[in-house]
């Protein structure tokens, strides 16, 4: 399977909730969400994700919370080119803000090397897939948590345009300053990495998507139907509860 067509089976099988597939309907397996626990096997990886969503709470709260960002100062700043003092005082919040945005650029990046850890433990196991969904259901838990907060910080980020306008903006000024960059700011390589993440429409399910596309190249031995399978109960079971 080449990449393109992995790429687009892993979208469609995180989107899967939107358009139920009438072949689940006859699904055996019962996850439970709200009472699941891992063995002592599952434990120190559950507990990883666990912290890994913590922050992603944090980070849902925090976007959450970015409404206009640093569009009135970035206004205000192009009001006034030959203000330094004004000049300085208003970038410091485009800072903030762009240091906000780093965090959540950090948190994808922490996402794309955890999951395909997860993946493992769910797919790469003796039983059939069912089998080993049932046996794993406190790990299956937090792979559905992560794929929700995917979906919710892409459907926020889409209707937050002054976040890509704040990033844009530090951009340019960092880009034609004749200073060096100061300690307490994202360098101009980080942000060049950090602009193909911001500049996507669903950042967080991209990098879901990547994480999974790079476990099944990693791991060519296993069916990519185990992957595909278990991404699909997942959510299909997630999106029923």
């Amino acid at each position: 399977m080449t990449g393109g067509k992995c790429s687009d089976l892993v979208r469609a099988v995180l989107r899967s909730h939107e358009s139920p597939d009438e072949s689940f309907n006859d699904l055996k397996i019962f996850i439970d969400f709200d009472q699941a626990v891992p063995d002592e096997a599952q434990l120190q990886l559950f507990n990883l994700l666990e912290k890994l969503l913590e922050n992603a709470d944090e980070v849902l709260e925090n976007l959450s919370n970015y409404k206009a960002g640093a569009s009135a100062e970035i206004r205000l700043s192009i009001q006034n080119p030959n203000d330094e003092e004004l000049q300085a005082k208003y970038f410091t919040v485009v800072k903030e803000c762009v240091n906000r945005l780093h965090n959540y650029y950090a948190l994808s990046q922490r996402i794309e090397q955890s999951v395909p850890l997860l993946l493992w433990e769910l797919c790469s196991g003796p039983l059939p897939p069912a089998e080993q969904i049932d046996s794993c259901q406190a790990l299956c838990k937090q792979l559905a948590r992560l794929i929700d907060f995917s979906l919710q910080f892409d459907s926020i980020k889409m209707k937050t345009p002054s976040l890509q306008n704040d990033f844009s903006y530090y951009r340019r000024v960092v880009s034609r300053s004749a200073q060096p960059v100061d300690l307490d700011m994202i360098s101009i390589e980080t942000t060049n990495i950090m602009s193909l993440f911001i500049a996507k429409s669903t950042p967080m399910l991209c990098s879901i998507t990547s994480s999974v596309i790079a476990f099944v190249q990693t791991h060519p031995d296993l069916p990519v139907s185990n992957t595909t399978d278990t991404l699909a109960t997942v959510v299909h079971c997630a999106f029923e509860t």
